[in-house]
């Protein structure tokens, strides 16, 4: 973003990129390929997943109810980002206002990942941002 945003207007654009995300997942040209093996060896996903599952564990996230909502503002360019707990581990998503997926993984210790890294700001539970 050019100008800071008043944040009821960063709000709307979020709920909007989570909305498109839900209808359909799409990825940045190859990454659909790429991110499962680099999540395999990462130790992220079991050896021999799938797109399939990855992208299974990235839909229970967006559509959990209780999921929080961050932003990672990288420059100008704002990221939402919703974490949420799948596989006994906590996942986070994260994806372009345009809705287009960026990455999905589970931080080693999301408790300091998210507080130690300034550019990531709460905004809420996603169904306070949704409604």
């Amino acid at each position: 973003m050019s100008d800071p945003e008043q944040p009821t207007e960063l709000r709307q654009r979020v709920a909007e990129a989570i909305k498109k995300i839900r209808l359909e997942l799409r990825w940045k040209p190859g990454k659909d390929e790429e991110h499962p093996i680099k999540r395999i060896e990462r130790g992220h996903l079991p050896p021999g997943a799938t797109l399939a599952e990855y992208e299974a564990i990235i839909r229970e996230v967006l559509s959990d109810p209780a999921a929080r909502l961050y932003v990672f503002r990288s420059g100008s360019t704002d990221y939402p980002t919703v974490v949420a707990d799948r596989t006994g581990k906590r996942w986070l998503v994260m994806f372009s206002l345009e809705g287009v997926l960026e990455t999905a993984f589970p931080p080693d210790d999301p408790d300091v990942y998210f507080r130690d890294e300034p550019r990531y700001i709460e905004i809420g539970g996603i169904q306070e941002v949704l409604s």
